[in-house]
């Protein structure tokens, strides 16, 4: 009988409904209740599985997914560290800044001058493909590299 929950973490249909809620709702302030609610699993269970799963507490991952959302709108020269911290659920920018500081080793002025926005495509895909299941519901919806639809 299948399991949802697999000797290396958090199983597959658990793994996409968190990050499929993190991804709905990446804006908007997010706790370890809300990701195990969705999960249908207990926060203290919820976390040891999900870093199981994906080497990131689901508090880094949420931060991670940020940062990898906020790369994409970099490329865009009108759009400001300011505008994007809160748009992506950053409490400010000097927290945006450190927080893409830590992911990605550089500020967000300094990856915006040196990373063209299909090089930012390829690099989520294939991180996004070295965590989940390519048959899974976040996959089918992923769009491959060189494609340029954010919506």
């Amino acid at each position: 009988m299948p399991t949802d929950i697999s000797e290396t973490g958090l199983g597959r249909r658990a793994l996409c409904r968190s990050v499929i809620f993190i991804e709905k709702h990446l804006s908007e302030p997010l706790t370890l209740a809300d990701l195990a609610d969705a999960a249908c699993l207990s926060a203290g269970h919820f976390s040891r599985m999900f870093k199981l799963r994906t080497g990131r507490t689901p508090m880094a991952y949420i931060r991670w997914r940020r940062v990898e959302h906020a790369k994409h709108l970099l490329n865009d020269e009108s759009t400001c560290a300011a505008d994007i911290a809160i748009r992506l659920g950053f409490f400010d920018q000097s927290h945006f800044c450190r927080c893409f500081r830590q992911e990605t080793g550089v500020s967000p002025g300094r990856y915006a001058r040196r990373l063209p926005d299909t090089a930012i495509e390829k690099e989520l895909y294939d991180l996004l493909s070295s965590i989940l299941p390519y048959d899974s519901a976040v996959m089918r919806g992923a769009h491959h590299p060189g494609s340029h639809h954010y919506g």
